[in-house]
């Protein structure tokens, strides 16, 4: 899904332009309704990382434990930002942001821990959007 949705310039928040979400067949039949799960990776997990492209997703069990329980699984991405050379000894937040962290101690705005921070307000638009979404389906 299009990050942009959630937040009109995703990258000035840490977010990569693209998220990914998961549905099971069985949300999708019948009119089950089906919980929702936000999942959010770990630092050099981000499916922008080169290592990484999906593995977050496909290999951490997420899908198979979503099928068996009737949970829908968004996977938001961060956006790591490529090292520069020429920076002899960076800062933490240099690489947090380098690693593709979320925001954990005020990377992108001081409110990062509650929910009026810019990543949690973008993960609160998620969730509404697929909540509405889930109506629908």
């Amino acid at each position: 899904f299009p990050q942009s949705e959630l937040y009109q310039d995703p990258p000035s928040i840490g977010l990569s332009k693209e998220g990914y979400l998961y549905v099971p067949d069985t949300c999708e039949i019948n009119g089950n309704h089906c919980r929702l799960h936000i999942a959010l990776h770990g630092c050099l997990q981000s499916a922008d990382l080169d290592n990484m492209k999906q593995a977050y997703i496909t290999e951490t069990g997420y899908v198979e434990w979503a099928d068996t329980n009737n949970i829908i699984v968004a996977f938001p991405q961060t956006v790591p930002i490529i090292f520069d050379d020429e920076l002899q000894i960076p800062n933490l937040d240099f690489l947090m942001r380098m690693n593709g962290c979320w925001d954990i101690y005020g990377l992108y705005d001081w409110e990062y821990y509650n929910k009026n921070g810019r990543q949690m307000q973008a993960i609160r638009r998620l969730i509404d959007k697929i909540v509405r979404l889930e109506d629908t389906i």
